[in-house]
């Protein structure tokens, strides 16, 4: 099995991209990925460029999670924030600060909060509208991925 964050994508020509974050959108009609200081979105059928969102800044991104309504794409950084960008303007409309940087991004399913998985043992959730810190609880390592149940009741952290 090739390397999951490497995408070949040929056609007339080959392109290789190597990335450091994946996800797919919610509809799975999209998918992005997040590379050399810029984020790309790709659709599925043609796996071609459907946008790209140059970074003004240079950041190393380390995750990434689709709103449920795929409206939105927060992107965990190592600027200790988390940056969530508007897709249909492709701007930023929200930073999620933090001690430390988020190596896990998820959505609860209704929308409401971003949680993150960060690198110096908590875990912290936002409010998804507004910003704010909701609230940060300890975990015995690193976090290094995150997931949410369906019902948005149980999360699962997995650590170094």
């Amino acid at each position: 099995m090739q390397n999951p964050l490497t995408l070949h994508i040929t056609k007339s020509e080959s392109l290789k991209y190597i990335g450091t974050a994946v996800v797919f959108s919610p509809t799975g009609t999209s998918f992005v990925l997040c590379c050399d200081k810029r984020i790309l979105l790709f659709d599925l059928q043609t796996l071609t460029v459907k946008f790209e969102i140059p970074l003004k800044i240079s950041l190393d991104i380390y995750g990434c999670a689709f709103s449920p309504d795929g409206s939105r794409l927060a992107v965990a950084s190592d600027r200790r924030a988390v940056f969530v960008w508007d897709l249909s303007t492709l701007s930023p409309v929200l930073t999620l600060t933090c001690c430390d940087s988020a190596r896990a991004l998820v959505y609860a399913v209704d929308g409401t909060c971003i949680v993150g998985a960060m690198i110096d043992f908590t875990v912290c959730v936002w409010d998804s509208v507004t910003g704010e810190l909701k609230e940060s609880f300890p975990l015995p390592a690193s976090g290094a991925s995150a997931a949410l149940s369906a019902s948005g009741t149980v999360l699962a952290v997995g650590c170094d």
